[in-house]
């Protein structure tokens, strides 16, 4: 078959119009839903706006064709606005540069759980296809002077659509705009590829700052009976799945039955582990926090190691982020824990396994211990590979990874499956805590980095910029277990502690004066009106 040619502006336009009709097919979705909410849709209105997006492309990418780069640039952005596409239209998935930053962070087994049929098969016909016949047409260009001409009267022809939608529909569109400001984070490739700049413009252009300690001063000031206690970081849990928030479904039975505290208000700091953790660990509050700075400032696991706590960090999800970077680390791997790993998939039961060889560790010749265990919890889409047999307490459940083609039933199965299974290692935790009792004064404090969208809306996961993001990836699970003793030695009033959980309001803010106060290291960084506990000691200690 004879290779057909193609003049190169031709060729730019076609890749323009297939940027417009295809691509960015879920900004198409969302306009179409804008244009007609007040009934029968203006065509007019719709061709003008079709048209501007074409002249606009058409524009920018006549200015980015020339020879040798013209192939390979146009088939590696194609490839890569499919892939965004994809994820925006099924997901709701934006993409900032938090999101640029999480997906670099992303282990590969995390990154291969959104491999499917459905991803595949939208590859294959929006990317694949279009960037082998690409790579196959040949493109021929004029001498120098006539490709000059034709760039310039193609720019010319772009910029007279746009006059022309201005002359005739300036009033409507600048509507549209006002009133749906966030629509240029749908615009494929637009504004992953202004993500993925200020990300790298943070990450590798910018020079990181000098690590700053901020409580020098943090002492220790032991109890009766040295202190161990267990924070658990959760990944993707949502407050109202969780019965002790008034879900009707019973997912965390250990929970209820060892009768922790709820706090029933609890707002994340992020959308994203990767703003999340560090933000939870840090003296910043979400308002003023520094995600450049965040990094390289002491946070509370640093500030506890040095006062004296013997600190573990056990890790089974896409790393701490910057927050165990300074003390002891363990990741769960397939080699070290073959038995709770299936592939590169491990369970969070693997954080757990060597508990009492963590605890020797951290109470060695010490008065106060913390292990840190951030679990996977349920990091979707893979929901079902998130729990065991034992756990998939509710079905059918939905074993596959483009959740948006399962029944909702069966979706929230899965993510409530996962909670059961979350509650059963936060069970296994609490009993072997309890075996400490005689030693120590032991404690728990499980809470979630974020919640998760299961289709409300048409969005699914999460990672919605803070601003827009619905409340069920904002609000967040906060629970806390004591000993008696705990209770008694730290001068804490529990029913105090209850009613404040019930009816007040808090947030990751509060996390990092709550840790520090629960293991009674004092700082001049460390604020008591901040501290979730403090208001219920029943005196000064």
């Amino acid at each position: 078959m004879k290779k057909p040619t193609i003049k190169s502006v031709y060729l730019t336009a076609l890749i323009a119009l297939f940027f417009t009709l295809v691509l960015n097919y879920p900004l198409s979705f969302k306009l179409y839903h804008i244009l007609t909410e007040s009934g029968e849709m203006n065509v007019g209105i719709a061709l003008a706006l079709a048209a501007v997006f074409f002249a606009l492309f058409n524009l920018l990418f006549t200015l980015l064709s020339w020879p040798y780069i013209f192939k390979p640039f146009f088939v590696v952005l194609i490839l890569l606005s499919a892939a965004a596409a994809y994820s925006m239209y099924f997901y709701g998935v934006v993409y900032d540069w938090r999101m640029i930053e999480t997906m670099t962070e992303t282990n590969s087994a995390e990154a291969s759980s959104y491999l499917n049929s459905s991803f595949i098969f939208w590859l294959l016909v929006t990317g694949i296809v279009p960037s082998l016949l690409l790579s196959w047409v040949g493109i021929r260009y004029q001498s120098v002077f006539k490709e000059l001409a034709y760039k310039l009267l193609s720019v010319t022809l772009s910029l007279v659509i746009i006059g022309g939608v201005y002359c005739f529909y300036a009033i409507d569109v600048a509507a549209i705009a006002r009133n749906n400001h966030t629509l240029d984070q749908d615009i494929v490739p637009y504004y992953f590829i202004k993500g993925a700049s200020k990300y790298v413009n943070k990450r590798y252009l910018s020079t990181p700052p000098e690590f700053e300690t901020i409580a020098d001063d943090a002492v220790l000031h032991p109890t009766e009976k040295p202190t161990l206690v267990v924070v658990v970081v959760g990944e993707t849990a949502r407050a109202d799945h969780f019965p002790a928030n008034g879900y009707e479904r019973m997912t965390t039975p250990n929970m209820i039955s060892n009768n922790m505290i709820s706090l029933q208000n609890v707002a994340s700091c992020g959308t994203l582990t990767a703003v999340s953790v560090p933000c939870m660990f840090s003296v910043m509050t979400r308002e003023n926090q520094d995600e450049k700075k965040v990094r390289y400032q002491q946070n509370a696991v640093d500030i506890l190691a040095d006062a004296g706590v013997g600190v573990q960090w056990n890790e089974n999800d896409e790393g701490c982020k910057g927050v165990c970077d300074r003390v002891p680390t363990w990741t769960a791997t397939k080699e070290n824990s073959s038995e709770f790993c299936q592939g590169p998939v491990c369970l969070d039961e693997s954080l757990i396994a060597h508990f009492d060889r963590d605890v020797a560790t951290v109470m060695k010749q010490r008065q106060a211990g913390a292990i840190f265990i951030h679990t996977q919890g349920s990091h979707g889409p893979t929901y079902y590979q998130r729990y065991n047999e034992a756990t998939r307490t509710f079905q059918p459940d939905c074993q596959r990874s483009d959740i948006q083609n399962c029944e909702h039933q069966a979706l929230i199965n899965n993510y409530d499956n996962t909670l059961v299974y979350t509650d059963y290692v936060v069970g296994k935790l609490l009993d072997k805590l309890k075996s400490y009792q005689q030693q120590y004064n032991v404690a728990l404090m499980y809470v979630s980095d974020h919640g998760e969208s299961l289709g409300e809306n048409g969005m699914y996961l999460h990672g919605a910029p803070y601003f827009m993001a619905p409340k069920e990836q904002t609000h967040v699970p906060w629970m806390t277990w004591m000993s008696p003793s705990f209770y008694r030695d730290n001068h804490l009033d529990e029913a105090c502690l209850r009613r404040h959980a019930e009816t007040e309001s808090y947030s990751h803010d509060n996390w990092f004066h709550s840790i520090l106060g629960l293991m009674n290291v004092s700082t001049k960084v460390y604020q008591p009106s901040m501290d979730f506990f403090a208001a219920c000691r029943t005196d000064d200690s």
